[in-house]
């Protein structure tokens, strides 16, 4: 399992989309999408820009 895959796994647990995490975290949906539907690898800044959220 990729990150892309465990990142949907914790959306599903909090009833949250792709596109209500982007709006809170002020990204673009886009990496997001790519990184989930993908289960491609996150950067090391992409992650810290979700995690101060």
């Amino acid at each position: 399992m990729g990150y892309g895959q465990k990142l949907k796994g914790i959306l599903d647990e909090k009833s949250m989309s792709v596109r209500q995490l982007a709006k809170i975290c002020n990204i673009a949906p886009t990496p997001l999408y790519s990184i989930v539907q993908r289960d491609t690898d996150i950067s090391y800044d992409f992650a810290y820009e979700l995690q101060m959220h």
